[in-house]
């Protein structure tokens, strides 16, 4: 029983650290490959 609340655990905090990286890593990605603070052209 304890086995396996500890693999729930486990997982739990994977999966937390996960979306948290996802979090701060995503914004990223418009700055390097978007148009971050651009106007478009008329």
């Amino acid at each position: 029983m304890y086995r396996v609340n500890r693999h729930v655990l486990e997982v739990g905090v994977g999966l937390w650290l996960l979306v948290d990286l996802q979090r701060v890593w995503a914004p990223s990605l418009i700055t390097i490959f978007g148009q971050a603070a651009s106007t478009p052209r008329s």
